[in-house]
């Protein structure tokens, strides 16, 4: 692994004004990033499993084939499966029932910085990671499309097998000035969303067909469209910044959500960069 100890940041928050728990589980540690969002949606214990898998998976090995993943996930997924079994036969058999036909789903990724110029990554579902090059002002990202958003997405589960087509793995080229992040599915597009508004010359056409389609996006392209944006100065360092506690990251995220910019949701970021903070 790197060194030298990365500048590292997490911040979460659960669905304003709403009981239900935050599905969101993230983690870092020296040149290491994870992030996994339970899908509520689907089965049980969403939060319990996305837990599970952060926690399980390693600082130090990179997984870096879809053979890895489904090797890891049938390694561990039999202990979840008793355990929260045993409790859903504490409830009534229509719980039951969920948890036999659904189980627990959730997304997962991570980056792995494997000495001061590489990092591995690996997705899994629609949280995204990133990578910002401040020097240049170019975005990366590891999904396909924006539109691909109201896509269902894919699904680690803890008791269905994985398909090859959810995997997706790569290297990044880092330097000096490098930004890695990764965040939960609202806040990801929020971010893909407010960087090609910011460039939208470049992405115009791709833009228009989303507002004409009338997607989930839609709304928020144009309210975005409407500010003159600095992505940098308008999203990403006032992200950074607010990562730094849970309490002003709220704050963001509810002014945004307030702003109509994003989805409401859980939210959840966690930033690396090589060095010192930006």
């Amino acid at each position: 692994m790197v060194s030298s100890a990365p500048s590292l940041r997490l911040a979460t928050v659960p669905k304003f004004n709403e009981q239900s728990p935050n599905e969101d589980f993230a983690t870092s540690g020296k040149g290491f990033i994870a992030l996994s969002d339970g899908a509520g949606g689907c089965g049980l214990y969403a939060d319990m499993w996305s837990q599970y898998l952060v926690g399980e998976l390693s600082r130090e090995q990179p997984i870096t084939s879809f053979e890895q993943l489904d090797n890891w996930v049938e390694g561990i997924w039999e202990p979840f499966y008793n355990r929260y079994e045993a409790k859903a036969k504490e409830g009534d058999a229509m719980l039951l029932n969920k948890f036999y036909s659904e189980g627990s789903c959730a997304t997962l990724v991570a980056a792995w910085l494997v000495d001061k110029k590489k990092c591995h990554w690996m997705a899994y579902g629609d949280s995204l990671l990133f990578h910002y090059d401040k020097s240049s002002g170019e975005l990366w990202h590891s999904f396909t499309k924006l539109g691909d958003f109201d896509r269902p997405p894919y699904l680690i589960s803890c008791k269905d097998p994985l398909v090859a087509e959810g995997f997706k793995h790569g290297v990044i080229e880092v330097k000096e000035e490098s930004l890695i992040f990764a965040c939960s599915d609202a806040l990801s597009e929020l971010v893909l969303m407010m960087y090609q508004v910011s460039k939208w010359d470049e992405y115009q056409t791709e833009l228009e067909a989303l507002v004409n389609e009338q997607t989930s996006v839609s709304p928020m392209v144009q309210v975005a469209r409407e500010m003159k944006l600095d992505f940098w100065k308008d999203l990403l360092e006032p992200l950074y910044e607010s990562a730094r506690s849970n309490n002003s990251f709220a704050q963001l995220m509810r002014r945004w959500y307030d702003q109509g910019l994003v989805e409401l949701d859980d939210y959840t970021v966690v930033f690396m960069t090589p060095k010192t903070p930006l």
